[in-house]
């Protein structure tokens, strides 16, 4: 009885098989006109490889033109590039997708299949209730129960889609099966076992398998940095490595591992060879401590390291100034000529007391463990900067402190594991225990230099002089006296 319903639509696609051929890939739904009036006007169905409108033509022979879009599930034009597989899509899944991105189209088909079944069921009732009224009455009731109430068409789009679905799962795994080898490889699996893992449908767990789990990245990142630390791979496979995959040495503890891991790393260092193993490497308290000095010398060196070389600067400025021989050591006549505003004398004993402020702050802000001792020393005698009842004030005065200052300054390198940037002139004056082989040690060398082969290097006689002339006027004044004499002063800079 359903065909005398479709001759009211005759010349008129069916909407559900229009659906179905659209959700094959085989067109695209158009939505047809309703069951009443005329079907409007409109644009036919667009070719998918149709020339756009107002297109300009494309000269074949042009060799810069560009190619032209080959159909859905063609192959490629000659002398294109090659697709990647996992771009690459069936004949029928371009269509597809248009349609299940396009919900108006498929509402209006929805809309045309209940209309359409709702036609259908009025006119079998309409028939069977004029077949009821020429039959008998036992026959009547027969009649109208054999009439049912027609195909409810949001089943009928509900099983097409359903049915899609299920198409769409069965290329992804055909997809999948083509890749069944490299997954079966990566994962160290028989290639049956993955291909039947596929077809039960837990592909997606092989590929999950495959993705770094959160360890495995942080194992990477700790590779890296151990490597960019300088560590070597043979030393990474053979003993760190396995300390991360085993937990550790049983009852290891944070800090524990992460000795290990710098002592790994102090072991690797070429540096480092024929050195004493310092002993924070090897005893997890005096780890603990060393990691806590060195975090707080590595945040306070900036600040240090600057204060303490404007200190430097400051107290060789003055020691040479030309007008200190001439107050120093005299305080009557020097006291006089310091009182005139106006004068060089003035100036000098202006930089003189600016010397003593510096020193009493420098003694009460403090620093890194081992840097206190330094500091303080500065601080003691204050008024000493501005006595010019001193004679020798070079040697009683700004010599000591300066001592001081070099070594407050080169112990800043050492206590925040900085010697491989410290100034050469600074070594002397480094303290025992962040020297090589002492006991914290921070490894590596002292700063690298290369010495100058068209100058006179300097011998221990030639140093021992610099370093008296540092100390009683200053590393600026000290180099720059060296250099005056021919000498190569690459290794104390």
């Amino acid at each position: 009885m359903a065909g005398l319903a479709d001759l009211l639509y005759l010349g008129q696609p069916d909407p559900a098989r229009q659906l179905a051929m659209a959700l094959a890939g085989r067109q695209q739904p158009q939505p047809g006109p309703g069951p009443a009036g005329p079907a409007p006007a409109g644009p036919g169905p667009v070719d998918p490889n149709a020339p756009a409108p107002n297109a300009q033509p494309v000269n074949a022979a042009d060799p810069n033109a560009p190619a032209p879009n080959p159909a859905p599930g063609a192959p490629p034009p000659p002398g294109s590039p090659p697709q990647p597989q996992a771009l690459t899509s069936t004949p029928d899944m371009s269509a597809s997708y248009q349609t299940l991105a396009n919900p108006p189209n498929i509402m209006s088909l929805y809309m045309q299949m209940d209309a359409r079944n709702r036609a259908s069921d009025q006119i079998n009732r309409g028939l069977a209730l004029i077949a009821a009224n020429h039959s008998a009455p036992s026959m009547r009731q027969a009649i109208m129960e054999s009439v049912g109430g027609g195909q409810d068409a949001g089943s009928t789009v509900g099983n097409l889609m359903n049915i899609y679905q299920m198409q769409q799962g069965m290329a992804a795994n055909q997809q999948l099966l083509g890749q069944a080898p490299d997954i079966a490889a990566k994962l160290g699996l028989p290639l049956a076992v993955v291909q039947s893992r596929i077809m039960a449908g837990k592909g997606d767990e092989l590929v999950q398998a495959m993705e770094p789990t959160p360890k495995t990245r942080d194992i990477q990142a700790e590779h890296d940095m151990f490597i960019k630390n300088g560590g070597s791979e043979d030393d990474w496979q053979k003993t760190y490595l396995p300390l991360i995959i085993t937990g550790g040495i049983p009852g290891a503890t944070p800090d524990t591992r992460t000795r290990i891991r710098a002592l790994t790393q102090w072991n690797s260092d070429p540096a480092n060879q024929g050195k004493p193993t310092p002993p924070y490497l090897t005893d997890d308290t005096k780890w603990k401590l060393y990691t806590t000095d060195l975090g707080d010398a590595k945040t306070q060196f900036s600040g240090l390291n600057d204060s303490l070389g404007r200190f430097i600067d400051q107290m060789g400025d003055v020691s040479n100034d030309k007008g200190l021989d001439g107050l120093a050591g005299h305080p009557i006549s020097g006291g006089l000529a310091a009182m005139a505003p106006t004068s060089d004398a003035y100036q000098l004993s202006r930089k003189m007391q600016g010397l003593a402020g510096t020193a009493k702050d420098m003694a009460s802000r403090g620093g890194p463990k081992g840097l206190s001792q330094n500091l303080k020393t500065l601080g003691s005698n204050p008024d000493d900067f501005t006595d010019l009842g001193i004679t020798d004030y070079r040697g009683d005065v700004i010599a000591p402190r300066m001592r001081q200052a070099l070594a407050a300054q080169a112990n800043a390198y050492g206590a925040s594991g900085q010697i491989n940037i410290m100034p050469g002139y600074l070594k002397p004056y480094l303290d025992q225990q962040y020297q090589p082989g002492g006991e914290n040690d921070p490894g590596g060398g002292f700063k690298p230099f290369t010495p100058s082969k068209d100058l006179k290097q300097p011998n221990a006689s030639t140093l021992n002089a610099f370093r008296n002339d540092v100390e009683h006027r200053g590393p600026k004044a000290a180099l720059a006296n060296l250099e005056a004499q021919g000498f190569d002063t690459s290794s104390l800079k």
